[in-house]
């Protein structure tokens, strides 16, 4: 399998559909390999998952990769693009260059004209071994994304995780509007930010607490109500929500 940097010749690669990877150049040479493979998904209310097909009229899946720097942020003009079948499930990028990657599918139809879900992307080193990039799409729901911050309660200065002895985790907690079904997450609080589990489309209230190891909160729970989720894997961003620490 061969590929090309996205430029001027992106339009015109993408419309041309094959079995596996459809994108060429005469670089003939090896290197690093990132493997993607994807999974389509129906979540409940509770935050259960069941297996479904590819969704009709979207064939084509797209691996993109994007070289980036030490900050993590993508360096302009390296993104690379695989394209492969939907139905086979899996596939494996181009060679790359030995370097670090944001990388991340989008689920299009045969011409890349009509994009059906974008999966949520993850940075891989592949500067000395290969890596597996694994992709969940919800097809009637999403994720959403949350930062947190911490402070004392008492004092209102900022604390970093370490400064809280007792602290455990930190807990997002989705309740849909109108019902008691709850999907919970736990984060460890170094982490600074993350997405919750997959989450039926609807609209929530989102609760977010910093707990001991007892699953007791440590200061008030925030609640953050009428956050909507779309579906077909969109993210609802959160922000950053402030947790204050008692005793602090």
């Amino acid at each position: 399998m061969k590929t090309f940097i996205l430029g001027s010749l992106m339009l015109a690669a993408i419309g041309t559909q094959a079995t596996g990877c459809i994108i060429s150049s005469d670089d003939g040479g090896s290197g690093a390999v990132i493997t993607a493979d994807w999974t389509f998904q129906d979540v409940n209310a509770k935050g259960q998952t069941t297996t479904t097909p590819c969704p009709v009229g979207y064939g084509t899946v797209a691996l993109h990769t994007e070289e980036v720097d030490a900050n993590d942020r993508p360096i302009p003009g390296t993104e690379v693009l695989d394209l492969f079948d939907c139905a086979d499930g899996r596939g494996p990028s181009a060679p790359l260059a030995p370097a670090v990657y944001e990388t991340w599918i989008e689920v299009t139809n045969g011409n890349g004209g009509a994009l059906y879900a974008e999966s949520l992307s993850g940075i891989l080193d592949v500067r000395d071994v290969d890596l597996p990039f694994h992709s969940d799409i919800i097809n009637n729901g999403g994720y959403f994304s949350i930062a947190w911050n911490l402070k004392g309660a008492a004092s209102n200065r900022a604390l970093t995780c370490a400064d809280v002895a007792s602290l455990s985790s930190i807990e997002i907690s989705a309740t849909l509007a109108g019902s008691q079904q709850a999907v919970a997450d736990k984060f460890d609080c170094v982490r600074g930010s993350d997405f919750s589990a997959p989450v039926l489309q609807g609209n929530y209230v989102v609760s977010v607490a910093a707990l001991n190891s007892a699953d007791q909160a440590l200061g008030p729970v925030q609640n953050l109500a009428n956050k909507v989720m779309r579906d077909r894997n969109q993210v609802t961003d959160l922000g950053t929500v402030m947790l204050a620490i008692d005793g602090q």
